[in-house]
């Protein structure tokens, strides 16, 4: 007879699971409506523009100026690396 009871405990309690776990979900979707009002309204009331970084003309391409950061440092930490490996391979074990 225990464990008749603790089965019907342990699915009424897998329902509770179910009806919270329903209630975040609408909670997150009404959530998430609601704060795409309120940016579609402070849209409405100031206007939101896209301005240049440079005043004065420069076209720069910022995007290019970061890949090519981003590969410097990559190719260094790959020199060093690879400075690593060889020291580490060149010893006898």
């Amino acid at each position: 007879m225990k464990r008749a009871g603790s089965i019907g405990s342990s699915a009424s309690g897998s329902g509770n699971i179910k009806a919270m776990l329903v209630l975040i979900v609408a909670v997150a979707i009404i959530g998430s409506f609601v704060i795409e009002y309120a940016v579609h309204l402070f849209a409405n009331n100031y206007e939101i523009e896209w301005i240049a970084i440079h005043a004065d003309g420069d076209s720069t391409n910022y995007a290019q100026e970061i890949a090519t950061a981003m590969r410097k440092t990559h190719r260094e930490s790959e020199r060093q690396m690879n400075k690593a490996f060889k020291v580490a391979s060149d010893e006898r074990w």
